[in-house]
């Protein structure tokens, strides 16, 4: 099922000729909707309101019933019903003929004018956005992700890519890379990539149907599909007091709450690794330093970064400045490189007076 965390359907009333009774409600954490293209999977049983006599059940052929909502491929009473029902829940729906079979019926199972009962219980949906409006690009949901933040437009992620022709052979693959989003790396797939992760949360599984404009062009004229999953989204910050990116941080791990340090707040930060980008810096040991932020007492590189950090959190501080990066309680003084990267932990802090 889609868990579109953004988004819970439908809040119109139902119009005259079509009435709704709950026979069982959805769990409490079942909130979210289906919306309009998304495919729902529906168990029902079909009932004559004239006499109760059953005309057709998915139940007793023991097989889901799944359809596209709101594309007119069921009465219309389906389709405005289910487009407010929730994962689970299970509901009994009076339809007038306007909104079952019309005048004509459906013989000979249903008769003419006939008002119709269906008990219909929701199990599932998928969701599938038309991401572009021109059916260029539709998405389905394979698997949900979690959390509430999705990336933006230059942020970093780590992700998996898969492109596949029409006939579903493997065109181009990539697996586990880091992908900065508006950078155009993956070439003539990157506006349906870009499109797609800046709608996706981490941990999340997705497949796009494209058409040949938003992949290959004329090289591909059948299009094909790409298979997105992301795997982590980095949040990327200019943490130098100047602000001119001599000292950004990326987030790796998420912290716990919404709380940072604050100057003269003692902090415990490990610093796990410190390279020039490649290879370690001679005399670096690993280590936790215990300070007072805003002292002095550590470098300009790991004083900026503990203030953007929440407890818990894991970071990547990248220092052009040499000078900010000078820290010798991790065993180095002024680096040779012009670039320093560090691995760092805010492993905890606490309110100066507290302690």
């Amino acid at each position: 099922m889609s868990e579109d965390e953004d988004y819970d359907g439908p809040e119109t009333e139902l119009p005259e000729g079509v009435t709704k009774e709950i026979i069982s409600e959805a769990a409490e954490s079942e909130w979210r909707k289906p919306r309009r293209g998304d495919d729902v999977s529906v168990h029902y049983v079909g009932t004559l309101a004239s006499d109760g006599s059953q005309f057709d059940s998915s139940r007793d052929r023991g097989q889901p019933f799944v359809f596209a909502l709101g594309k007119g491929n069921v009465i219309k009473g389906w389709d405005l019903g289910v487009a407010g029902m929730k994962k689970g829940e299970i509901a009994k729906f009076t339809l007038a003929p306007e909104f079952a079979y019309g005048e004509s019926g459906s013989p000979p199972k249903i008769p003419e004018k006939a008002t119709l009962v269906f008990e219909i219980e929701l199990l599932s949906w998928m969701s599938k956005d038309d991401l572009f409006g021109d059916e260029g690009v539709v998405k389905a949901e394979i698997k949900a992700g979690s959390g509430w933040k999705a990336p933006k437009e230059g942020e970093e992620i780590r992700c998996s890519v898969t492109a596949k022709a029409a006939d579903g052979s493997i065109i181009e693959e990539k697996s586990d890379v880091e992908y900065s989003l508006g950078s155009g790396t993956f070439g003539p797939l990157s506006k349906a990539v870009d499109k797609a992760f800046k709608s996706m949360k981490r941990g999340s599984e997705v497949s796009l149907t494209c058409t040949k404009d938003y992949m290959y062009g004329d090289e591909r004229p059948d299009g094909g599909s790409i298979d997105l999953t992301l795997h982590e989204l980095y949040e990327v910050k200019d943490v130098s007091l100047s602000k001119d990116k001599s000292i950004m941080k990326k987030q790796v791990k998420e912290g716990e709450g919404h709380e940072s340090p604050k100057d003269s707040n003692k902090v415990k930060l490990l610093v796990v690794a410190a390279t020039d980008g490649t290879v370690t810096l001679p005399g670096f040991t690993s280590k936790t330093l215990e300070f007072t932020a805003g002292s002095g007492e550590a470098c300009d590189a790991l004083e900026c970064s503990v203030l953007e950090m929440k407890k818990g959190e894991r970071a990547i501080v990248t220092c052009t400045r040499p000078a900010s990066c000078v820290e010798t309680q991790l065993g180095f003084s002024a680096p040779a490189s012009e670039k320093v990267v560090l691995t760092v932990e805010l492993v905890d802090f606490e309110k100066g007076k507290d302690i």
